[in-house]
C-alpha cells in the first residue's frame, strides 16, 4: 500500500473542504484533499446557487445573518470573477403577511445586513414580469455565485501553494493509535488502489457525510441530512434575486443563474445522504409556488430537477486531539468557516496549529 505523509489532511472537496485546504497551503502548512467524487459533489454543487446577503436569515437566525453580511462584502472583494451582482428583492405577495416586511427591516438593521425599502413601482419597472399584486418590496445585497468555478479555483490556489486534491478517492477508515487520528485509508475508486495517508492533524470538512467519517474513529456525531429540491426553468424570467418576504419556507427563492432561473428549496430529512429521490410533490409544489412570484410561471419549461443535502448537526461530539468536524453552513460562510477552523485546532490541542506543525517537522 503506497503511503503519504502529510501536514493535515482535509476530507470533503466541497466549499469548506477547499477553502481549509487554500487557507493551509497559503500558510505554509502542507495538506492533503480527499474527496470521494467529483469536486463540488456533494452539496456545493446541488444548491441554487445564492451568495445571501444574510437577510434571510435576519430574523430566523441573527448570527448566521451577521456573518453572510460580513462574508458577502469578503466573497465580492477576493472573486468577482465567480459572483453575478443581480441584488436582490424581498417582496409580499397576497399569501404573505404584510408586517413580516417590518419584522425583516428590524432584523437587518440589527444584524447589519443592508436593506432599503423600494416603491412597488421601482420593483416592478426592474422586474416586469413580478407579480403585479406584490405590496411591499425589500431591496438587499443578495447575489448569484458559481460554487463550481470557486471551488475548482480555490483548489487550483492551494496546488500552486504545494497542497495536492485527490479526487475520487474514498475513505475506508481512519488510522488511530491511543486517543489520536493520524490518518486515513482511501481507496481511489478508479482503480481500487488504496493508500495510506498519515497526518498530524485529520479535518472533517465532508458535510452530510461528516457522521459516517467520524464513525471510523468510534467517536458519534449526529448529522441529519435536509433535502432540498430545486428546479431550473428554461428562462431567465427575472435579473433579480427575488425572495418571499416571509420567514424560510419550501419554494420561495427564485435565482437568476446565468441563462435560466432556479426556483427552490424544499427542506425534508433523509436517513442517509447517499440515497434519497426527487418526489413528485416536490416538484409540483415548486411550480405552485413559483407562480405566486411570477405569474406564468408554469407555463415555462422546466429543464431539470435535482436536489442536495445540507448537513443539519445536532450534538457534541467525543473530544479527541486530532480529528476535528467543520459542518458546511452555507456557500456564503465557507471561506469564514475554512479560515476559523485552524483557530479551532488550535483550542482543542491547545497549540498553536503553524508553529506545532513547524516543530514537528524539523523532528
Amino acid at each position: 500500500m503506497k503511503t503519504l505523509t502529510t501536514d493535515v489532511l482535509v476530507i470533503g472537496g466541497g466549499a469548506t473542504g477547499a477553502g481549509c485546504l487554500r487557507d493551509l497551503a497559503m500558510r505554509g502548512i502542507h495538506a492533503i484533499l480527499v474527496e470521494k467524487g467529483d469536486m463540488t459533489h456533494g452539496t456545493t454543487g446541488r444548491y441554487h446557487g445564492l451568495l445571501h446577503s444574510g437577510g434571510r436569515y435576519a430574523v430566523k437566525d441573527p448570527q448566521s445573518a451577521h456573518e453572510c453580511a460580513v462574508e458577502n462584502i469578503v466573497l465580492r472583494t477576493i472573486m468577482p470573477h465567480c459572483i453575478e451582482d443581480t441584488s436582490g428583492f424581498f417582496v409580499t405577495t397576497p399569501w404573505d403577511d404584510p408586517a413580516f416586511a417590518d419584522r425583516l427591516l428590524a432584523g437587518c438593521r440589527a444584524t447589519g445586513v443592508v436593506c432599503t425599502e423600494i416603491s412597488v413601482a421601482e420593483a416592478l419597472r426592474r422586474e416586469p414580469a413580478l407579480n403585479p399584486q406584490i405590496s411591499r418590496v425589500l431591496e438587499v445585497n443578495d447575489a448569484a455565485a458559481d460554487s463550481f468555478l470557486a471551488t475548482d479555483l480555490n483548489v487550483a490556489s492551494a496546488r500552486e501553494y504545494g497542497a495536492m486534491a485527490l479526487p475520487y478517492h474514498a475513505v475506508i477508515d481512519l488510522v488511530r493509535v491511543g486517543n489520536r487520528i493520524v490518518g486515513a485509508v482511501v481507496e481511489d475508486l478508479r482503480d481500487g488502489q488504496h493508500k495510506r495517508i498519515e497526518a498530524a492533524y485529520v479535518l472533517n470538512a465532508a458535510g452530510a457525510w461528516a457522521g459516517k467519517i467520524a464513525a471510523f474513529a468510534g467517536i458519534t456525531v449526529t448529522i441529519v441530512p435536509g433535502k432540498g429540491v430545486m428546479i431550473a426553468m428554461n428562462h431567465r424570467m427575472v435579473d433579480t434575486v427575488i425572495n418571499r418576504c416571509k420567514m424560510p419556507d419550501d419554494g420561495d427563492i427564485l435565482v437568476p443563474a446565468h441563462t435560466v432561473a432556479v426556483i427552490g428549496t424544499t427542506d425534508r430529512h433523509v436517513p442517509d445522504p447517499d440515497v434519497y429521490g426527487i418526489d413528485p410533490d416536490e416538484v409540483e409544489l415548486m411550480m405552485v409556488e413559483g407562480e405566486k412570484l411570477v405569474p406564468g410561471f408554469t407555463r415555462y419549461r422546466a429543464l431539470r430537477a435535482w436536489a442536495g443535502v445540507r448537513p443539519l448537526y445536532k450534538d457534541k461530539m467525543s473530544p479527541m486531539t486530532a480529528i476535528l468536524a467543520a459542518r458546511i453552513n452555507y456557500s456564503t460562510t465557507a471561506r469564514a468557516m475554512a479560515s476559523k477552523v485552524l483557530s479551532r485546532s488550535s483550542a482543542a490541542s491547545g497549540r498553536p496549529i503553524a508553529s506545532w506543525l513547524r516543530k514537528q517537522s524539523t523532528k
